[in-house]
């Protein structure tokens, strides 16, 4: 009875020791909780739309995020990545500070980003190459913008895939947008190739007009599957 007692204080007192030690790991000197840093890393791409709404950049053409988000759905290094900003998130461009929204299609940014489940949130963003201006300089401290944006929903009618462009049946009439082989299709969050696309969808465009009646597609949403 004597030697099991011993031996049941043995085993306690190491327990005990175990737990001082997990919770000294977890404290730091003074006694507190250590604050665990989050992983972040940064990634490299090419902005294709700013989605205002959830408060997202899409990016294609991505590099850098090696293993975050793996299995999660995402393609590799190379592939589009949607990471999400909040009112913290800064980008800089030559020593000046803007807002996520200021970014335009065709900018490229390396972007330090944090995972959060199965989604990447951007801290901040350095723009390394500015698409909307020859000699990559911003006048007045503004985000330069040459064009209209404007919201075209309808049906479609007609995809001409030699000439780029995509016939909309419209409130307005019938609308022609052109659009660049980059360009992706966000159905309910997920970005496809336009080719998915087909006569009788219905699709809400955002797009760029240059006051001359020409519209080049920026984002495409699928409203309503033709097939559905």
């Amino acid at each position: 009875m004597i030697r099991r007692n011993a031996s049941f204080a043995v085993v306690a007192t190491a327990a005990a020791l175990f737990l001082l030690a997990g919770c000294a790991a977890s404290q730091d000197i003074l006694g507190y909780p250590q604050q665990q840093q989050p992983y972040t890393n940064t990634i490299h791409g090419t902005v294709d739309y700013v989605d205002t709404a959830s408060h997202s950049i899409v990016l294609y053409d991505t590099s850098g995020y090696g293993t975050m988000l793996s299995g999660s759905g995402y393609p590799a290094n190379g592939g589009t990545v949607r990471v999400y900003y909040d009112n913290r998130t800064g980008v800089s461009w030559q020593g000046r500070s803007y807002r996520p929204e200021d970014l335009e299609r065709g900018d490229q940014v390396d972007m330090t980003v944090r995972q959060s489940g199965n989604q990447l949130i951007a801290e901040s963003a350095n723009v390394t190459y500015n698409a909307s201006t020859a000699n990559n300089q911003y006048p007045n401290n503004r985000y330069p913008s040459t064009t209209q944006s404007s919201l075209i929903r309808g049906t479609i009618r007609y995809i001409d895939t030699n000439a780029r462009t995509i016939s909309i049946d419209s409130n307005n009439g019938l609308m022609t947008v052109s659009y660049d082989p980059g360009v992706r299709v966000d159905v309910n969050g997920q970005l496809y190739p336009l080719t998915n696309l087909e006569r009788g969808d219905v699709v809400e465009v955002q797009a760029q007009s240059n006051g001359n009646g020409n519209f080049f597609a920026n984002r495409i949403t699928l409203i309503r599957d033709v097939r559905r």
